[in-house]
């Protein structure tokens, strides 16, 4: 029925909002962590994902739980790692094709990181093989659905996609609200040591870069992916900045300071969806 299946939807939408927030909580404690999955389950974009029937938020849960367990496969390469990353990234291709904007992140940070020892493991080839083997014949049977949404069959010029990057740039910043959006920066930056918090980053850059150069239609929902990521690396800033000497005994305070300014800045309550689904 029409109702258990928006009761599913605001059930995923809580499996994400705590996935965001165990992330956070197990590295940077309970206050971070509290504020980054309040941000993730109140921007508009999950308010108007959880009230329709959509692929948008399984498959940011999917596909973010795949790039938390690529950054541990690069911490410690082993048949285990490699065998999850596989199957989390396997259920995020297999939900939505948006979820190819993860090897484009994996590919980066293997760049950024220097692992050419990865590009001869044993174990990388056979995660590849594996996600090839379940999705490629699924993709390539559903090419010509899939591909009736794209607007262009060619490269669309360089001027579209110039376009096209900063509109997708435009929409992940107001998908939090630009205070957000620039304390999620800062996280970045001060976490960037950490590989799961630097994964994170670099995440977000490819989803921003994959939706900018595909020629498919250019919405709001097509990037909510990021909206999950933004809110756990705003968590990263809020403990850097609970860190400081002079902050240490406020960490409470800045992040009830952080939420009334997302409330102010990035959040508004969305009407209810009423057509079908």
């Amino acid at each position: 029925s029409c109702l258990s299946l928006l009761l599913m939807m605001s059930l995923l939408m809580a499996c994400l909002a705590w996935s965001v927030y165990s992330l956070v909580r197990d590295r940077l404690g309970r206050m971070p962590a509290f504020m980054a999955a309040s941000i993730a389950m109140l921007v508009p974009l999950s308010q108007t994902q959880t009230a329709m029937v959509m692929a948008e938020v399984p498959l940011a849960l999917f596909s973010l739980w795949a790039v938390v367990a690529w950054s541990r496969y690069l911490d410690t390469p082993s048949h285990g790692q490699a065998i999850r990353a596989a199957l989390w990234t396997t259920a995020a291709l297999m939900t939505k094709g948006n979820a190819w904007d993860i090897p484009l992140a994996i590919g980066l940070l293997v760049l950024i990181y220097r692992r050419w020892d990865l590009l001869l493991s044993r174990t990388l080839w056979m995660a590849v093989a594996l996600i090839a083997a379940l999705c490629i014949p699924y993709y390539a049977a559903t090419l010509a659905i899939t591909s009736q949404g794209w607007d262009a069959s060619t490269f669309p010029g360089v001027w579209y996609t110039v376009q096209s990057l900063g509109i997708h740039l435009r929409m992940s910043a107001e998908s939090v609200g630009l205070p957000m959006a620039l304390l999620a920066c800062v996280g970045w930056w001060m976490g960037r040591r950490e590989k799961v918090w630097m994964s994170m980053g670099i995440y977000a850059t490819a989803i921003v870069l994959f939706h900018g150069l595909l020629p498919t239609s250019i919405e709001p929902r097509k990037i909510y992916q990021i909206v999950p990521v933004l809110a756990i690396l705003v968590g990263v800033a809020m403990s850097w900045l609970a860190s400081l000497k002079s902050a240490r005994a406020m960490a409470p305070m800045l992040a009830l300071a952080g939420l009334a300014i997302f409330f102010v800045s990035g959040y508004k309550r969305e009407p209810a969806f009423h057509p079908g689904f």
